[in-house]
């Protein structure tokens, strides 16, 4: 199966299916309208390992070598028996291009019973959203533990940038390397609170609004989720994220299926300006159900807020009848 290229302003995405299974082999810089020998852009094999590329794959599998955190963990139960079809085999069915900016990539194990279904778009301003679907296909439930989004930087990568915060206090950065291991933000207060980091990116040493290289994703979700940096001893570092669920809060039944929230991504070398750009300008595209309303006349109203502990201030606001 040939390569997959989607381009937009200034990012370049390549999804390869050498493997069996759909790999992001590069997602960065624009690489041009004609593709470069995609060898140049593979891992070598290191010593003592795998005797074989062990792909970075759209779904990370234990089954293929992968020795990070995989995407998908689950189980199947039949006749009592828990723990059933724990590592699914899966690879590339079909992958369908939808214009020159969109493909949903189909990935199926039949013998574990499960499919999975990827949608990726890449919008005009350079942000990736990615989403997967998981369905049942076998004859009994099966019990999703974690289905995540995840997606590989750069080697250069080196450096992470998240949010955490408390009242009056929200938002604040926090920077630390990049190490071998695994780095996870977990949101549990069944929203999205003050120390949610709504922004988790990687990139080059010392990176700025205004200069570095950075590679920077959001998880669409308000309720229980994590976000993480995945390095393993290879190198290679993958960033991502995933809805946190409860023990036994998804068991699929036969035919059912599960999708994840969106990931949105995007890369720029341009700093942390250039990800907000890309962000507003999907976000200003969106279209908007609501509708123009004439303008009403507004009166005054007091709000009682607290300055300070035991003491209450008072302040006018105006709003609409």
């Amino acid at each position: 199966m040939d390569p997959l290229h989607l381009r937009s302003a200034g990012t370049s995405l390549v999804i390869s299916f050498n493997s069996g299974e759909a790999e992001i082999i590069h997602w960065g810089a624009d690489l041009g309208s004609t593709l470069p020998d995609l060898a140049i852009l593979g891992e070598p094999i290191p010593h003592s390992a795998i005797d074989a590329n062990v792909p970075a794959g759209l779904l990370p599998q234990a089954s293929s070598s992968w020795r990070g955190r995989p995407a998908l963990r689950g189980h199947r139960l039949a006749d009592g028996v828990s723990g059933l079809d724990f590592s699914a085999r899966l690879r590339t069915v079909t992958a369908t291009a939808e214009g020159s900016s969109a493909v949903v990539i189909v990935q199926a194990d039949p013998d574990a019973g499960l499919t999975v279904s990827s949608a990726l778009t890449l919008h005009d301003g350079g942000l990736l959203e990615l989403r997967h679907t998981l369905t049942n296909d076998g004859a009994t439930p099966y019990q999703l533990d974690e289905l995540a989004t995840v997606l590989p930087v750069a080697p250069d990568a080196v450096e992470l940038l998240d949010l955490t915060g408390r009242w009056c206090r929200e938002r604040h950065p926090q920077r630390r390397p990049i190490q071998q291991g695994t780095w996870v933000r977990t949101g549990r207060h069944g929203r999205t609170g003050h120390d949610s980091s709504l922004l988790f990116a990687a990139g080059t040493t010392g990176f700025g609004n205004r200069h570095g290289k950075v590679w920077a994703t959001h998880l669409a979700w308000s309720g229980n989720h994590e976000q993480f940096a995945d390095s393993i001893g290879d190198g290679r570092t993958m960033i991502g994220g995933s809805e946190l669920l409860g023990p036994a809060e998804v068991i699929l039944a036969p035919g059912a299926s599960y999708t994840t929230p969106a990931l949105f991504a995007a890369y720029s070398d341009r700093g942390l300006d250039g990800i907000s750009e890309a962000f507003y300008s999907w976000f200003r595209s969106v279209p908007t159900t609501c509708s123009p309303q004439p303008a009403a006349p507004y009166r005054a109203s007091p709000v009682l807020w607290c300055s300070t502990p035991g003491k209450r201030s008072t302040s006018t606001t105006t709003s609409p009848p």
